[in-house]
């Protein structure tokens, strides 16, 4: 959050910490800092803040005080539906764990505040209502979806879907559901007629959730033909590729544009259902959210904005407003679709994703809660994620000592570096994973990377070759072969031509 004046929100505000944390992690010669002050704060608190030796990435200062984020786990009720053990906080962390999937953490479930466990155990009664009418923007996404079929598994309901696209008429979808080009919409009418099949009614509406005067007429008609809307799942948002613009790529025309792309579902929308709901009563809305506010993430400077822009409205209107607003930072969701095989980026954001029945878990303990106005969802141990790639202490630092271990059998076969650069890389991945034998078509996320080794990849990287790697081009081609091609072009490059690009500070 920000403050403007004393203790006052300012969620506009809290959008530069998103580029700022972010400019940190795609630039890690680059440190950075967050500090909110007011005109109280004296200058020697100031310069004894910024030249502490343990900093904060983030702090408040008014006057004499000071205030920093911190994330305190405690444990939710478990639901009889999946072994997912999760963890909340009063300062709004909840941290699921499955013991059966060995590629997620079970060493953060390490503490257990009993008094706010009672308070949100399943003894709780659940906010959704028999016959209440529930309006999910981004209704038509997986999201959206899997959670209005939960809730219809459980109560019968109605539910205003709500979706910027313009869904096909219900006589089409005989048709669509035999085509077998159209997999989304496929997927999509399935769940509506699960939906529906369970006992509720599902209107569909083509609306933009930023349309202040659409959304207006929207919830006039629903709440005429209702009486009431009883909550609201905020669930509209730009994911996926098109979510990922590094802070080089977003000075080019295409990045501007996909920045701009991110604010009107999660900033405009969130103020837009903020302001028509003001005066109404309502059992909650939930504001989808991401761990992008927290962690930054890789891209994400736009994405990382928006969220924390939601959040702190959250927190805003809470104050303000009858109604029950929470924001939930939700871990990455996986969907089956989602996975490409061979498709070595998603297959090392698996390790974290978060799967569509433990989604639906944390969700029923959610919906059970009653005072806590945001919840933090991490697979893997947050205070470790924070101290990696915000705090940025290093999960692998580098080593002259020789490679562990030996290059994995089933990746195929070894193709051995052939050109000075490729050599170089070899020794400077070998370097990092720990590995004897890479070869240069191996996949940087196969052999064992992620995307925090990644930024220390690209620092080391820098410091050898003197050259500057778009992150988004090692994503998309993370071997050798193809990070020494452009290398090489980058040197040529810049020995063709005086006109170099300048720094974006």
């Amino acid at each position: 959050m920000a403050f403007d004046q004393i203790n006052e929100l300012n969620p506009a505000k809290s959008t530069a910490l998103g580029p700022l944390r972010v400019m940190a992690q795609e630039y890690p010669n680059i440190s950075t800092r967050a500090i909110d002050i007011d005109k109280k704060v004296r200058i020697s608190t100031l310069i004894t803040e910024i030249t502490a030796e343990n900093q904060s990435p983030s702090v408040v200062l008014r006057g004499a005080q000071r205030w920093s984020q911190y994330f305190e786990p405690i444990k939710l009720g478990q639901t009889k539906r999946s072994n997912v053990t999760p963890e909340s906080s009063n300062t709004s962390t909840v941290i699921p764990t499955n013991p059966e999937n060995k590629n997620k953490s079970s060493q953060n479930v390490n503490f257990y505040n009993s008094e706010i466990a009672d308070n949100v155990s399943n003894q709780n009664p659940s906010k959704i209502k028999e016959n209440g009418l529930y309006l999910i923007t981004g209704g038509l996404g997986d999201i959206g979806l899997t959670l209005a079929t939960h809730i219809s598994s459980e109560s019968k309901v109605h539910f205003a879907l709500l979706s910027r696209s313009k869904f096909p008429e219900r006589q089409e979808w005989p048709s669509l559901l035999k085509n077998s080009a159209a997999d989304r919409q496929k997927r999509q009418i399935q769940s509506i007629q699960q939906i529906e099949s369970n006992g509720c009614s599902v209107q569909i509406i083509s609306a933009d959730v930023s349309d202040e005067l659409t959304m207006k007429r929207i919830i006039d008609e629903l709440e005429h033909q209702y009486d009431r809307i009883d909550g609201i799942i905020h669930a509209a948002g730009i994911v996926g590729q098109s979510s990922f613009v590094t802070l080089n790529d977003a000075r080019t025309p295409d990045g501007k544009q996909a920045n701009r792309d991110q604010f009107p579902s999660k900033v405009d929308g969130t103020e837009v259902l903020g302001f028509l709901m003001k005066d109404k009563s309502f059992d909650f809305c939930m504001v989808c959210s991401s761990l992008s506010p927290i962690l930054g993430g890789l891209g994400f400077s736009a994405y990382a904005a928006t969220n924390l822009y939601a959040d702190a409205l959250v927190e805003k209107l809470n104050l303000s407003q009858p109604g029950k607003w929470i924001s939930v930072n939700w871990e990455g969701w996986m969907f089956d679709h989602d996975v490409v095989p061979g498709d070595s980026a998603t297959s090392s954001a698996l390790e974290l994703g978060m799967t569509p029945q433990e989604g639906i878990d944390i969700f029923s303990r959610i919906i059970r809660t009653h005072d806590l106005d945001r919840i933090v969802i991490s697979s893997g141990n947050l205070q470790n994620r924070i101290s990696q790639w915000v705090e940025k202490q290093p999960a692998a630092p580098e080593t002259d000592e020789a490679p562990s271990h030996q290059r994995p059998i089933h990746l195929g076969n070894y193709t051995a570096p052939t050109s000075e650069t490729e050599k170089q890389l070899v020794r400077l991945w070998g370097k990092l994973l720990g590995m004897d034998g890479i070869g240069v078509h191996d996949s940087f996320f196969e052999l064992g990377g992620n995307s925090l080794l990644l930024t220390q990849l690209v620092a080391m990287i820098r410091k050898t070759f003197q050259a500057e790697l778009a992150l988004s081009a090692m994503f998309e081609h993370p071997t050798i072969a193809e990070i020494a091609k452009n290398i090489d072009n980058s040197k040529k490059g810049s020995t063709d031509s005086d006109d170099r690009d300048e720094g974006f500070i």
